[in-house]
């Protein structure tokens, strides 16, 4: 009798969204727009070419506050009756620099029974960089999370956190102070809140 009830609920957790009887959570494909806070810090590590000395030239470390706007692409895959796995694409411009960012984000999405909300969290995988054809692109990892609301069983609006502060490979160029020459590496972190709405086909 109990390994009976466990299977009971095992089947009603994993049993597909699909037969839910609720749009919101079939397979489906959104396009959406997204604006909010940004910030952008820029780290650079001078190094002498000769000595291998290091030096620390403070207006290079930028902390540049503002804002940024783009054009989001979701793709919802239902999982359970709670919860779904998204491919989530995101181009946007930031200001000031400008950095122009390109995201692709996995996230898991957990949907309670209420049908009005989903919280999720995903690995965002960034590339920036300051122009649209620039050579200086840097990779950057992080992490987001967020929530989002369902207005109807078309419109999807919310938030989200985005931290993004891995920068596996450093931007590596060459500059001369004082007359000697150093190799410097630049590394760019940022932090986004977002606000977003998107509507699903």
């Amino acid at each position: 009798m109990k390994r009976a009830f466990i299977y009971a609920v095992a089947l009603a957790f994993l049993w597909p969204c699909s037969t839910s009887g609720t749009d919101r959570r079939k397979n489906s494909f959104s396009v959406g727009f997204s604006s909010g806070y940004a910030n952008h810090l820029s780290k650079t590590t001078y190094t002498d070419a000769v000595s291998s000395a290091t030096i620390t030239v403070e207006d290079k470390n930028r902390n540049e506050h503002g804002v940024n706007a783009g054009l989001t692409f979701t793709w919802r895959r239902s999982m359970s009756r709670l919860f779904s796995f998204d491919l989530s694409a995101l181009t946007q411009l930031s200001t000031p620099g400008p950095y122009y960012e390109h995201s692709i984000t996995p996230r898991l999405r957990y949907s309670p029974r209420s049908d009005k909300l989903g919280i999720f969290a995903g690995l965002p995988m960034t590339v920036a960089g300051k122009s649209l054809f620039t050579d200086d692109l840097f990779l950057i990892f992080g992490v987001t999370a967020g929530m989002e609301f369902y207005l109807d069983t078309k419109w999807i609006a919310g938030f989200s956190l985005d931290i993004n502060v891995v920068n596996p490979v450093a931007v590596k160029s060459s500059e001369v102070i004082n007359g000697t020459e150093y190799s410097t590496k630049e590394r760019l972190d940022s932090i986004m809140l977002r606000l977003f709405i998107e509507y699903r086909f």
